[in-house]
């Protein structure tokens, strides 16, 4: 089951508020929340999900897959596209400024592979007309533009520059540069490039360029086939769901995606107002492999705020570098000069996706001030590897 070459799940419009939830919202609810499946390498199983109408109304559901990701944070980013990669440019843009984007796409077979470019601004969104899509084999530049329709001409101008060939691991890789032009003024710009099928993406152009990139390279969104795309349940009824999911031989470690149940859009008036909304839900569905996890993870920074001895606080970020979802749990320990322990605390369990990263702020270490002096805090994590990751951070109490 292959997902549209744009990509888009859900489009945000003007007047259109997305409400979303693990579990249940207010038209329906579905259960489970979240699949966690183990499933060895070419097979196939059936998995079901339960739906219920608990309204005095019939409920017209449409269901679809889709992407997404945590942020470090721990909260949900659910505007990945599906094939696709996303970079965000936060800070104003003057017309007539060209921004620059590189990276790198990695598939297992690039001759029928192209790409769809898509733009979203403050006042404008839009896709690139599929006529102006482009094969990422071809060596050469090509210039492509938005509408040209006179009366509503596209504000961007893109122009891609590709180099195919081989890497050191015998991969089909494709290495592109993306300068996008912009044509008025704007706050921001949001920039998707969507592919054909599934690939992976690399990015060269990182948040030193003013850049936010986001993928997913570990999707299982092409295993899923979805029994139904659209169903109604009367008042009070509840129906299964199938999910059909189909392991390639080549799976390895823990993949994910989500299957999103979405309501149909409802009214209501709010200050005189019509407000839309659109309720929906998302069932994240992980599929690990077994035997093939690669459990491995590294504390990647550690930031401790000392201004009195009675307002510290200790953060730090564990990275997921393995192959397979992580729960880490941190154990951060005040240690003063002479290397005794004085203070200690222990973080909230951490879930932690392969190639992504959490981070943890431990608030409280007793009621009683440190004194002045200097000390270290000393952060290792459990993730469930052969040795825990650690950091340190020394600090100075005044």
């Amino acid at each position: 089951m292959t997902g549209s070459p744009r990509g888009i799940s859900i489009v945000l419009v003007t007047a259109v508020t997305l409400l979303a939830s693990s579990a249940s919202c207010l038209a329906f609810k579905v259960l489970p929340a979240s699949l966690h499946i183990e499933q060895s390498p070419g097979q196939q199983q059936t998995y079901e999900i339960l739906l219920l109408n608990d309204t005095d109304q019939p409920e017209t559901l449409d269901i679809r897959r889709g992407e997404w990701l945590r942020n470090d944070d721990g909260s949900y980013d659910w505007g990945i596209p599906i094939h696709g990669a996303r970079w965000v440019y936060s800070d104003p843009i003057s017309a007539g400024t060209t921004l620059e984007i590189r990276y790198r796409v990695t598939a297992a077979e690039l001759a029928e592979l192209f790409v769809v470019d898509y733009f979203e601004g403050a006042s404008w969104q839009g896709a690139l007309t599929s006529d102006h899509s482009q094969s990422v084999t071809t060596p050469d530049t090509r210039q492509l533009v938005g509408s040209s329709d006179p009366a509503n001409p596209f504000p961007i101008t893109a122009t891609r520059t590709v180099m195919s060939g081989i890497d050191e691991h015998n991969a089909q890789v494709a290495f592109v540069v993306l300068e996008v032009t912009c044509h008025e003024d704007c706050p921001s710009l949001t920039v998707y490039e969507v592919f054909s099928e599934s690939v992976s993406v690399s990015t060269a152009t990182g948040t030193d360029s003013g850049w936010a990139f986001a993928t997913v390279n570990r999707s299982n969104i092409d295993w899923i086939e979805v029994a139904e795309t659209s169903l109604t349940l009367d008042p009070n009824e509840e129906r299964s769901l199938e999910l059909i999911i189909s392991t390639p031989e080549s799976a390895d470690g823990t993949s994910w995606s989500a299957v999103f149940i979405i309501a149909e859009p409802s009214i209501s008036t709010v200050d005189g107002a019509q407000l839309v909304s659109i309720y929906r839900t998302a069932i994240k569905v992980f599929v690990t492999v077994p035997g093939t996890e690669l459990p491995s993870g590294e504390v990647t920074s550690v930031t401790v705020n000392a201004v009195t001895g009675d307002e510290s606080t200790v953060s730090f970020v564990f990275a997921n570098t393995g192959n397979t979802l992580l729960t880490a749990t941190g154990n951060v320990s005040i240690v003063d000069v002479t290397g005794a322990v004085v203070r200690e605390a222990m973080s909230e369990d951490l879930q932690v996706l392969p190639e992504s990263a959490r981070s943890s702020t431990i608030e409280s270490f007793g009621s009683e001030p440190l004194p002045p002096g200097v000390y270290q805090a000393i952060v290792s994590v459990d993730y469930g590897g052969d040795e825990l990751a650690g950091g340190v951070r020394t600090f100075r109490i005044r």
